[in-house]
């Protein structure tokens, strides 16, 4: 739900709209520009898995967008098959392929690893996209995650956990 101006303090003076990248609606419509004080709601189903951006869509909207009045919207894929999230302690093969669009850096530890002094097992080197790597690493048994450790990766969901056993 929109809403411009619901609050005196927020003194909203010009007209809104907010558009969903997300979305399959038509924006002429869905997204339509309202009056300070006005509502509207506004539904849909987000059905494509990935990372969306949402704005406002308001005419400047450069000067809309430069005031903070955007963000990330995140949806997650349904039905992905349970994959094999446990392993043996040992040397441990990673064969990574990045499919996507942006660079990974992928560790092996417990998330977030802040500096080098962070307990993690490095796979760590920049993986592009469209590219497979394979790293070996020693695991001790006990509880881990395989995460993106490139800022605002992790905390955009990509990380697993898995249980290395004995």
């Amino acid at each position: 739900m929109e809403d411009n101006g619901s609050s005196k303090a927020m003194q909203v003076r010009v007209p809104h709209s907010i558009d969903f990248h997300s979305s399959e609606l038509n924006p002429e419509t869905a997204f339509r520009t309202i009056a300070p004080g006005e509502k509207t709601t506004l539904k849909f189903t987000a059905k494509h898995p990935g990372v969306f951006m949402y704005h406002c869509a308001t005419q400047p909207v450069l000067q809309h967008t430069g005031s903070g009045m955007v963000g990330m919207m995140i949806v997650k894929p349904r039905n992905l098959p349970p994959a094999d999230q446990e392993v043996s302690a040992g040397e441990i093969v990673f064969s990574i392929t990045n499919e996507g669009a942006a660079p990974h850096a992928l560790l092996a530890g417990i998330a977030p690893v802040e500096s080098s002094d962070d307990e993690a097992t490095g796979i760590a080197e920049i993986i592009n996209p469209g590219e497979t790597i394979e790293k070996t690493v020693t695991l001790d048994a006990g509880d881990y995650q395989l995460f993106c450790n490139i800022p605002g990766h992790l905390e955009s969901g990509q990380v697993t956990d898995f249980e290395v056993t004995e």
